[in-house]
């Protein structure tokens, strides 16, 4: 089985999202995806990472634009399913994306992270939804999509809710990433 990770970078990074989406291509790279790609509007440097850098169709419609031209490259690499991953989630690591992988292995064809109350990123798509992500609408999203459909299995992982979104935060971007 081959899965691929997607990671959506942030657009106008600063420099510790930049180290943060360095971090999550780590832990995808380490756990059981066979190829990560990241869809970033400015190339990332990420060093000696095996990653592919994808550009986005659409880099004004943001993290939406993102998983449209993952699913693409997704479908034409012939994945059997693909991860998206959002890139401001420090508590990620990759044993949490081999448990999405092995749900698939038993049979599911979605599965989601639980956390907050709510099911959302990272999430596995099996490859017969790709058409379905290739086509998401700007102002509809992975959360949008994962709620409208049946049989989504939900993994629990708490540590999903401590995203990053706000600029008070570098400095424990910085901890969170350095080694």
């Amino acid at each position: 089985m081959r899965v691929a990770a997607i990671i959506t970078a942030k657009p106008d990074a600063s420099f510790a999202e930049w180290r943060l989406l360095r971090f999550i291509a780590e832990q995808a790279c380490e756990s059981l995806c066979a190829r990560v790609a990241v869809v970033a509007r400015d190339r990332p440097n990420l060093g000696d990472l095996p990653v592919k850098i994808l550009a986005s169709d659409r880099p004004d419609e943001g993290m939406t634009a993102s998983i449209r031209s993952g699913a693409r490259w997704a479908t034409g690499e012939h994945f059997d399913a693909a991860i998206v991953l959002r890139s401001d989630q420090p508590q990620l690591g990759f044993t949490h994306l081999n448990r999405l992988i092995h749900e698939h292995a038993f049979g599911a064809r979605v599965v989601a992270s639980r956390y907050g109350g709510e099911i959302g990123l990272p999430a596995l798509f099996d490859h017969s939804l790709f058409s379905r992500l290739a086509v998401l609408k700007w102002n509809e999203g992975t959360r949008h999509l994962l709620r409208s459909m049946s049989g989504v299995v939900a993994i629990p992982w708490p540590e999903g809710a401590n995203d990053v979104a706000l600029e008070e935060e570098e400095p424990f971007l910085l901890r969170a990433t350095h080694k």
